[in-house]
């Protein structure tokens, strides 16, 4: 869990040796730069990010894509099993590094009786990226999340939305690709209170511990915890409040989206303090 790090992210790398066989190795990404209270680390170069979900009991493989990808448990839990025998567990909060050659196929195995959630990025896009495209048929199910925009008035307005999965549920499900150009890991304290600002860029927050509470001008609030999606695109105007949640520190992903995210198939035009 990452949630205890104030200067650095705990992460696991999946390595290849020079005889092909794969394991796990630990890492350290120490957190370089602030934005008010907040702390993060380096942008790190990234194209792409997709949201995936494997019932619970699931056993089978996941293909690695190009140039690298990270894995971030959103919800539940997964085992992995590296080449040499080793298997690890990873859940909320955890983050794999997967560096292995493009064709590579690792072995999960979720949990009996949850799902487990997974945000993949991949971190540079060659021209055999995406080895995990949407199959058909859409699913029924859908990933909910909530974005914060700028309305006309200059003030920062809620609304829900949500993106559709693809696959048949008992061999896991995943969304379509959302190009992005980089990502960070973010901490913030228990004790956040951080006062009327803008989204520094359009962006993906996936807070994995502790949760957002947001609060916008016209008071209204909204909290997103563990294994939801935020959304900031309120890069003008008023802004909005960000809070800690349950007193609890924030250790979140924030994914620099390329444009806009259509929310064109936006379930509530305006959302309502939960």
């Amino acid at each position: 869990m990452n949630e205890a790090h104030g200067n650095h992210v705990a992460l696991a790398r999946w390595m290849m040796d020079a005889g092909g066989q794969s394991r796990f190795e630990d890492a350290i990404i120490p957190y370089t730069r602030t934005h008010g209270p907040l702390k993060q680390s380096g942008v790190i170069e990234a194209s792409e990010i997709r949201f995936h979900r494997w019932p619970g009991g699931f056993t089978g493989h996941f293909k690695t894509a190009s140039k690298g990808m990270l894995f971030l448990a959103m919800d539940g839990t997964v085992s992995i099993e590296a080449g040499d025998g080793e298997v690890r567990t990873f859940q909320t909060s955890d983050v794999l590094e997967i560096t292995s050659r493009t064709g590579t196929e690792i072995n999960i195995s979720v949990a009996q009786g949850q799902p487990f959630s997974a945000a993949v990025v991949l971190l540079q896009q060659g021209p055999d990226g995406h080895e995990n495209s949407p199959p058909p048929p859409a699913s029924q199910e859908s990933l909910p999340y909530l974005i914060n925009a700028t309305g006309e008035d200059g003030c920062s307005h809620f609304e829900d939305g949500a993106w559709p999965y693809f696959g048949e549920h008992g061999n896991g499900l995943m969304t379509e690709g959302i190009a992005i150009s980089g990502v960070q890991y973010v901490f913030a304290s228990g004790d956040l209170n951080y006062e009327f600002h803008n989204a520094p860029q359009r962006q993906i927050v996936l807070p994995l511990t502790g949760g957002v509470g947001v609060e916008n001008g016209d008071g209204r609030q909204r909290e997103v915890r563990p294994g939801g999606v935020f959304i900031g695109e309120d890069t003008t105007g008023q802004g909005h409040i960000t809070r800690a949640v349950d007193g609890k520190s924030r250790f979140a992903l924030f994914a620099h989206l390329v444009t806009a995210v259509d929310n064109t198939s936006t379930l509530e035009a305006e959302g309502e303090t939960p």
